[in-house]
Formats: structure tokens, C-alpha cells, sequence
């Protein structure tokens, strides 16, 4: 397990690279969970920079899913999901939520992981546990 403590929210993208570092074709769902306000978007913006994604990026709380062409060299793709309104299993099955997690040359993040953790593999998988803790988030990443 790897932690991290950030103070200013800049330094997100050294846990955003580290994470990228550590994701592969075999590795490729990074599964964040974490209190509302947390940092889970504001991490995703930092992975979606690190990946030169020039798009505005913005949490698909509605949409559930956004998906994006990067700049990086191993992940071609990324799917960025939030499932916090997911309330029953169906819903991703009609997005084809699952197929993503297979597709070739992508980066899977998914906001609020935790409610669907028990869904996905734990061989592909990168847990992202971020608390706040005054001006400081504290950051756990396992399964690297």
C-alpha cells in the first residue's frame, strides 16, 4: 500500500502519475472512493492531464459515463465513470459498464468505486481511498 498526504491540490498530479506509472493493459481500473468534496474529480482532472487530455473534465455525475481520447502512449482511451446514483446493477449493464473495463488501450476511472467495488476485478484493479483531514487529504492506493 502507497500514501500519500497532500496539502495544496496541485500536488495531485504526483499522485496522478504515480497512479498512471502503476495502471497497465492488465491493470486499468483505478477505483476511487472517498466523502463528497474528497477529491475525487479534482484527482481525475489530475490523471486526465498527466494522459494530455486537452478536454474540459468535469465529474459525470448525470451521464455516468464520459469518455475522452488521450495523448499518452499506452492508454489510448479514457472512461471516466461516477456511480454514485447507481442504484441497482442493471444501470451498468445498460451503459455496457463492463465491457469498458476490457477494452484495449484504456484507463478506466471510476468515481465513487466503493458502491460497486465487489463488481470489479481485483487483478485490473487500483484502490484510491482519499480522507480529508483539516487541509491535508490523505491518500491510500492499493492493489499496486
Amino acid at each position: 500500500m502507497k500514501k500519500f498526504k497532500i496539502g495544496e491540490e496541485e500536488k495531485l498530479i504526483d499522485v496522478a502519475k504515480f497512479l498512471i506509472s502503476n495502471s497497465n493493459k492488465d491493470k486499468n481500473i483505478i477505483s476511487m472512493s472517498g466523502d463528497l468534496g474528497a477529491g475525487k474529480t479534482a484527482l481525475s482532472k489530475k490523471i486526465a492531464s498527466a494522459l494530455k487530455i486537452k478536454s474540459e473534465i468535469t465529474s459525470p455525475t448525470f451521464t455516468i459515463i464520459k469518455e475522452y481520447t488521450t495523448q499518452d502512449k499506452t492508454f489510448k482511451h479514457l472512461y471516466h465513470f461516477d456511480v454514485y446514483r447507481i442504484k441497482d446493477t442493471s444501470e451498468l449493464d445498460n451503459i455496457g459498464f463492463f465491457e469498458y473495463l476490457y477494452k484495449d488501450n484504456s484507463l478506466c476511472l471510476i468515481e465513487w468505486g466503493d458502491k460497486i467495488r465487489d463488481l470489479l476485478p481485483d487483478e485490473k484493479t487500483i484502490d484510491v481511498k482519499i480522507e480529508i483531514e483539516g487541509n491535508v487529504r490523505n491518500i491510500e492506493i492499493g492493489g499496486i
